[in-house]
């Protein structure tokens, strides 16, 4: 086995800032293409659940270091609501999925690789307050935020309440990962709170997916103080295909 610092037992903490989740969900199948062997979609009116998470990240850091070694970087992701039974093998809360991860900095997407199981890639990426364009290569994804006083609303065909929509995103605590010898991991976020209020969100537009449909937003616009725990190892070794390279493809 090469050995690498992501092996080590990382933390990491920082602060979210400027929060937008942008709720789409997408055909059963084009969904499970995006995902390795023993994670399902979680899966609400025949449709795949999705967030393109767009937040800022500020003083990030290992968590031993000092406040002020922190950086500062936009972060944006495709975050896949998932059932990893099938890859842990015995039942267990959903959790995320990152399948694709984005930063504007490149010197971070290597060192994310060379750090963590989770692998970040450079994009162009362009926000205003209501706004973001991300473009890597030919693929893109943009949405719009209607006016402050508009009444947000529910377009897609998964999710009818918005009490269904908020189940789907606050209670989420853990993302999941694969390593390149085939182990499922699971890193625990810690955060204080997690206040989401709905926004309407316009525009809406991407080809980095097939069947993208968009289902609703939400927002936070206050510092959530943030903890990344060291990822746990949940299954051996299998000697399988990369997972995370399957995770990642386009």
């Amino acid at each position: 086995m090469t050995w690498a610092p992501r092996n080590l037992p990382l933390s990491f903490c920082g602060s979210l800032f400027n929060i937008k989740l942008v709720q789409f969900s997408l055909a059963v199948e084009e969904a499970r293409h995006h995902l390795p062997d023993g994670f399902d979609p979680v899966v609400r009116r025949g449709r795949a659940i999705v967030s393109l998470a767009n937040v800022q990240l500020e003083r990030m850091r290992l968590t031993w270091m000092p406040r002020w070694l922190g950086f500062n970087y936009r972060h944006v992701a495709f975050r896949f609501l998932v059932d990893a039974s099938g890859a842990i093998g015995s039942a267990t809360e959903p959790g995320i999925f990152f399948v694709r991860t984005f930063t504007d900095r490149a010197w971070l997407a290597r060192a994310a690789d060379w750090l963590t199981y989770y692998r970040v890639t450079p994009a162009r990426i362009h926000t205003t307050a209501d706004s973001m364009l991300l473009e890597q290569g030919n693929r893109r994804i943009a949405y719009h935020l209607a006016s402050a006083d508009t009444e947000p609303r529910l377009h897609g065909p998964a999710i009818e309440t918005w009490p269904e929509a908020t189940s789907l995103v606050q209670p989420l605590d853990h993302a999941y990962g694969v390593t390149p010898r085939g182990q499922t991991v699971m890193t625990h976020v810690q955060r204080p709170g997690w206040p989401i209020r709905p926004m309407e969100v316009v525009g809406f537009s991407t080809n980095f997916f097939e069947t993208a449909q968009l289902e609703c937003g939400f927002r936070i616009d206050q510092h959530v103080p943030y903890v990344w725990q060291a990822p746990r190892e949940l299954t051996s070794a299998t000697g399988s295909a990369d997972g995370a390279s399957i995770a990642q493809r386009a």
